[in-house]
């Protein structure tokens, strides 16, 4: 049964995640009904096109490779289990990538215990006794949604981060992922290595439905409010996750950065200034010589314009421009910088 025109069709770039719920039995006369894989990729994609971000995405299939289904970029390799009860892992590629970059997500308890099929569409599908969880490769992220089937559904979806990532939830309800390299017992950077979209969800009448995040521990939860009166299921849950990476040059490393680019320098010597003046930079840009060719590209008058508060600026890398939180100042070759 083609589900597609039950929703209008979201697309997302960077980790989202969304999962399907079902319930073991005794449901209520209103629930929806999944009928296999192919199904569960339509409800998912219809309620994707009314997503808020839906021009921002690209899903790329997933292929099966060594036991697993990987989405191999040129900036990053996604690799989803064959069993849902290990984590998804995603790990950074190129100039950007650093020890301090990559990610692990543990699916919801629900559907761990799930068997795994690919869809046409290269979607990874698990059915469990309660949950099926449909996950996409996206240019930049990953979508894990949630079709939420019917009232006795559970309305709480925990995600499982790795433990040295710090979760934080934003004024806006999206989250920020960070995390702090430390050289010889002390703390040298603090770098936001990803984010989470600001939680969405709808019905099956393209009703929004009361969504928010909540941590716990190193669990991200999504809290669906699906409980109520009028709701028409299935119920599409859909938070966003992004990568990419961004860290704090203050004021006074900015002018020594401006004196640098006015001297004429290359990027291997700009580099190295970069390495002294910001210790453990070389913990998120893997190639600090690629960074330091792009504030070159920036020039000294724009990072002077980036920094017109004087305050600093916050430098990092992304390949999707649609994802950042903030309105970039300069952006080359998938680099930005903005004021403090």
């Amino acid at each position: 049964m083609n589900r597609q025109n039950r929703f209008p069709r979201v697309g997302i770039a960077s980790v989202v995640i969304v999962a399907m719920l079902a319930s073991s039995g005794g449901v209520a006369a209103n629930a929806f009904e999944i009928d296999g894989t192919e199904e569960a990729v339509d409800v998912v994609s219809s309620a994707a096109e009314i997503h808020p971000q839906a021009d921002e995405v690209t899903q790329v299939p997933l292929q099966p490779l060594n036991g697993a289904l990987v989405s191999a970029g040129e900036d990053a390799t996604v690799s989803v289990p064959r069993a849902f009860s290990d984590p998804i892992e995603i790990s950074p590629a190129g100039t950007w990538g650093g020890e301090l970059t990559g990610l692990t997500i543990g699916l919801p308890e629900q559907v761990q215990s799930a068997e795994v099929s690919v869809a046409q569409d290269g979607s990874a599908v698990g059915e469990g006794s309660e949950v099926t969880g449909v996950i996409q490769a996206l240019e930049g992220g990953l979508r894990i949604s949630t079709v939420i089937t019917g009232p006795d559904a559970p309305g709480r979806l925990s995600y499982a981060l790795p433990d040295d990532v710090d979760i934080a939830i934003n004024e806006d309800g999206s989250a920020s992922l960070s995390r702090t390299a430390v050289d010889d017992g002390t703390e040298v950077l603090t770098a936001t290595i990803g984010r989470i979209g600001t939680p969405w969800a709808t019905d099956a009448r393209g009703q929004r439905i009361a969504t928010h995040y909540e941590v716990s521990g190193s669990k991200l939860v999504q809290v669906v409010d699906h409980h109520q009166d009028g709701v028409a299921y299935p119920v599409v849950a859909d938070p966003t996750f992004w990568w990419g990476w961004n860290v704090y040059l203050s004021n006074s490393v900015v002018g020594q950065v401006v004196k640098v680019i006015l001297a004429g320098a290359g990027a291997a010597v700009l580099a190295s200034r970069l390495i002294a003046l910001v210790p453990g930079i070389g913990t998120v840009a893997v190639n600090v010589t690629s960074l330091a060719g792009a504030l070159l590209g920036f020039g000294a008058a724009l990072l002077n314009v980036c920094n017109i508060k004087s305050r600093g600026v916050w430098v990092g890398h992304t390949w999707v421009t649609g994802v950042l939180p903030f309105a970039p100042t300069v952006m080359r070759s998938g680099y930005f910088c903005v004021p403090n």
